[in-house]
């Protein structure tokens, strides 16, 4: 047991360190992982429906036709 002189100082150095030490972790960022998918991992995409062609490339200016074609 402490006294009551003892007890106070004991908390009031306890509670400037943690106020320290939360400022400190607002400061300093959270170290970035070198894993892209360790937050979010990459989804499962479905295939596209069949009879649906899709030609790779860059995406068309307005106004010309798209590069989707169906199949049929």
């Amino acid at each position: 047991m402490c006294t009551l002189g003892q007890c106070m100082r004991k908390t009031k150095k306890a509670s400037r360190l943690v106020k320290v030490q939360n400022r400190q972790n607002l400061m300093i960022p959270e170290p970035r992982s070198l894993n892209l998918f360790t937050r979010k991992p990459p989804r499962s995409v479905p295939p596209p429906p069949s009879g649906l062609h899709v030609e790779a490339g860059l995406p068309s200016p307005l106004g010309a036709p798209s590069t989707w074609e169906f199949e049929g």
